[in-house]
């Protein structure tokens, strides 16, 4: 059932979500191409026990996308059955649960329950929550997003790679993670490589530890 949402465009992809089906019932993130083909199931929420899961149920509202990065909201289940925030790429891999929303004492409390979509404004999502808050009529929420790092090995190298749109964010390195005074930036400067500042480090000598800071 595709109601609440929208598609996302990214790339010559469409992105969505059904509030139910999928091999639970609760509904699954899919991805297809724009002429309708190549229809793929990205994600099925899992199964909840009292209403609560892991992933969230119900997916509410369009994806937003931001580079290869999916981000989007469940309006209920995970840990308090109040819903979350969730990320995955948009090949379907590195799905993860960035918020789950409090539990609701007395219809109130402090972050909403019931969230209805999210956008992306740097590294900060703002959304909608349908109920809870002060109130118990809802909240406008944020929530900060640390850009992902990835790391991959190639030719004896060390290939590290973030969005372009993490502002304010390089790149930082140290031999020891109990000297917190010895991280220092990484050069060389980072290069744009599909949307994604690269650096490249040819890996000697001993460990080391990489990390975004600003």
């Amino acid at each position: 059932m595709p109601y609440f949402g929208g598609l996302t465009m990214n790339g010559t992809n469409l992105f969505g979500t059904t509030r139910l089906g999928g091999a639970t019932s609760n509904g699954v993130l899919y991805r297809m191409n724009m002429d309708g083909s190549g229809f793929t199931n990205l994600h099925s929420f899992t199964a909840a026990t009292g209403f609560t899961n892991t992933d969230g149920v119900y997916p509410f509202g369009s994806l937003f996308s931001s580079g290869s990065t999916l981000y989007g909201t469940a309006s209920g289940g995970g840990a308090t059955t109040n819903g979350t925030v969730f990320v995955m790429n948009t090949d379907g891999s590195g799905f993860k649960v960035l918020h789950n929303f409090s539990n609701l004492p007395f219809l109130t409390n402090a972050d909403g329950a019931v969230p209805v979509s999210v956008i992306l404004s740097s590294n900060t999502l703002y959304g909608v929550a349908h109920t809870g808050g002060n109130g118990g009529s809802g909240a406008v929420f944020s929530l900060f997003v640390p850009p992902p790092l990835s790391l991959n090995l190639s030719d004896g190298n060390a290939v590290l790679a973030w969005p372009t749109n993490a502002d304010g964010f390089i790149l930082q390195s140290n031999t020891d993670l109990t000297q917190p005074a010895l991280w220092g930036a990484v050069s060389p400067a980072p290069v744009n490589i599909n949307g994604q500042n690269t650096v490249t480090n040819p890996m000697s000598g001993g460990q080391m530890f990489y990390r975004l800071g600003r």
